[in-house]
């Protein structure tokens, strides 16, 4: 089933993929965090540790967030954030997926951030907060994203998840094997003979009409 965007931090469907502003990008990372049945049917008293931020502006980036999470009140409270960016736009997808600390916690950013429009960026987008139940912990993130082409050393640092332990940011554990580069493809649409610009992620080059996949 394909999940896609109706417009910029519009979601719908299933997780499987995502398409933004024209380009597709394989983003089965969701899977694991989010998925409709488990964040309309979860809420705190379920246990879990981990939510999703959507409607995030698409130029936030995950400096910005980390701003925003302790100018809200919730510094040294999480450990793990990723807001996905897609590679050849640079911007982002409009979510985020984080990890408290403690299932405590949840409630408190529940009612803080949701309805949040106070952006360091100008958009008028209202931020909604969805529970991903008690599935996904610190250690199922982990797991999802060490081997994942999102932690390949071409992609920004910028671009990547990362992990907090007393609120300093340490190192993702290594993988067991070297993760594979983003594979580029070629997303369907018209064809213009005129020049176009490049973008460039680590190593690799992208035009319009490529996207990058991650590989999971």
């Amino acid at each position: 089933m394909a999940y896609s965007m109706q417009g910029p931090g519009q979601l719908s469907g299933a997780c499987d993929q995502i398409s933004f502003q024209g380009y597709s990008m394989d983003n089965r990372e969701a899977d694991l965090s989010y998925s409709p049945a488990w964040t309309e049917q979860s809420t705190a008293a379920d246990g879990g540790t981990s939510v999703m931020l959507r409607n995030l502006p698409n130029n936030y980036t995950r400096s910005k967030l980390l701003e925003m999470l302790d100018n809200e009140g919730f510094a040294s409270q999480y450990n793990f954030v990723y807001l996905p960016i897609d590679f050849q736009t640079e911007a982002s997808l409009g979510y985020a997926f984080v990890n408290m600390i403690d299932s405590s916690y949840v409630p408190k950013l529940q009612e803080r951030l949701t309805g949040f429009k106070k952006w360091r960026v100008p958009s008028k987008k209202i931020c909604e907060v969805r529970l991903c139940g008690p599935w996904p912990d610190l250690e199922a993130h982990i797991e999802r994203y060490r081997h994942s082409s999102v932690m390949h050393h071409s992609v920004p640092e910028e671009f990547k998840p990362v992990l907090f332990e007393n609120g300093k940011q340490i190192p993702f554990p290594k993988p067991s094997k070297a993760p594979k580069a983003p594979q580029i493809r070629r997303a369907p649409g018209p064809v213009s003979l005129a020049p176009v610009a490049t973008h460039v992620v680590g190593s690799a080059a992208l035009s319009p009409g490529l996207v990058q996949r991650s590989n999971f």
